[in-house]
């Protein structure tokens, strides 16, 4: 009675996250990395050897395997995405490299599943393992019930803050990226990068475990530096609703550092910016020579996060001040170091957190290509 109790508690704080027509702060329902480790310093050393073993070539399994290993993806979109082609291209990659058995099924597009729920196909498929890869209002109802039944292994990806009853049902793994240490990083750079006098903006999501992590996070991290963000507008995580949003600000200040709380909104900035530059420049012709934000053409610049075909040529040529880059590739193959040590029964950490690092201008281009690469050195999505 007590674990259904807690699973339900599980479930409801899922769903509470999750749905967007409800704005909550999820922090004091995660435990950040650093007091995961101090409050369970065993798993810091298992963690450091996951590590170790992410970044090392692949190690053959030592076992002989009686049927495939059966994984299933919950995937956040379409298979068709820059995050999404990374994790299943490094994935297989790296269980073809460790010399597994294994059989996949993909389901994306969930909410399309009208005749029959994400969860009736995967108890009917019976999967050792099961990767959630985003934490919204279905995949959380689907993950809630494969913890109920406890048969399949759950693997949180993209997620590197432990929730707080994980000891009461626990998933396998939770590998991710620490997101505050990101965006402090993140707001130091463009607190040393940006004059005093820059006006600055944001676009931030409505409610959610990415709005309370990153977005706010970035938010508090610049008060925390004395830079007022005079003009923070919500908008749904698009590149359409960016764009309209960016050009509002750019009427009004078209010299702003916007800030994008995800890659999607970036994109729509992006573009905004771009096309202010392109219809101010083409007005100028013919006029004074000078084209600096005087003049009204727009000298704005916004973030990145490492996930833009564009992002190398976006940082040269000034749309994109500054890129947090997020090692994708690393994340996949720890999943399938993760379910290799499982597989021959060594203890895995239950928490893997991924490597990001900055990209900015004043790195060449070829140190930036080599970094991109590196990012996505098993998958080559964006290369």
């Amino acid at each position: 009675m007590r674990r259904l109790f807690c699973i339900n508690l599980f479930a409801l704080f899922l769903l509470g996250v999750c749905s967007s027509a409800q704005a909550m702060n999820v922090l004091p329902y995660v435990i950040s990395s650093q007091d995961f480790y101090r409050a369970w310093p065993d798993q810091r050393p298992l963690s450091e050897q996951l590590s170790a073993v992410v970044n090392s070539p692949a190690d053959p399994i030592n076992m002989m395997q009686i049927s495939p290993v059966r994984v299933a993806f919950l995937l956040s979109g379409t298979t068709s995405s820059i995050r999404n082609k990374s994790l299943l291209l490094s994935f297989k990659r790296r269980m073809q490299e460790l010399g597994i058995a294994y059989q996949i099924t993909i389901y994306d597009n969930l909410q399309n599943l009208q005749a029959t729920s994400p969860f009736s196909l995967i108890k009917k498929e019976k999967p050792n393992y099961l990767v959630a890869t985003d934490l919204d209002v279905m995949q959380s109802h689907v993950v809630e019930r494969v913890l109920q039944q406890g048969k399949t292994k759950v693997i949180f990806f993209n997620l590197s803050t432990p929730l707080k009853n994980w000891k009461y049902q626990p998933p396998f793994m939770y590998v991710g990226f620490d997101q505050l240490k990101a965006v402090q990083t993140l707001a130091s750079y463009l607190d040393r990068q940006l004059p005093k006098k820059t006006k600055l903006a944001a676009l931030v999501l409505s409610s959610g475990y990415m709005n309370d992590l990153r977005c706010n996070g970035f938010l508090d991290a610049m008060a925390s530096r004395n830079r007022h963000i005079g003009d923070v507008q919500t908008v749904a995580d698009n590149a359409e609703a960016a764009y309209v949003a960016a050009q509002r600000i750019l009427r009004k200040t078209p010299d702003a550092f916007i800030f994008s709380c995800t890659q999607s909104i970036s994109n729509g900035v992006v573009r905004a910016i771009k096309a202010y530059h392109n219809t101010h420049a083409h007005q100028m012709k013919g006029m004074a020579e000078s084209k600096t934000e005087e003049d009204g053409l727009s000298s704005a610049q916004t973030n990145s996060w490492g996930l833009s075909v564009n992002e190398v040529d976006h940082l040269i040529n000034g749309p994109v001040m500054v890129s947090s880059l997020f090692m994708w590739d690393d994340l996949a193959i720890a999943v399938a170091e993760g379910i290799k040590g499982d597989m021959e029964g060594k203890a895995e950490p239950m928490l893997y957190v991924g490597r990001t690092t900055i990209m900015s201008p004043e790195q060449d281009s070829t140190s930036l290509h080599l970094m991109i690469q590196q990012a996505y050195r098993y998958s080559a999505v964006i290369w």
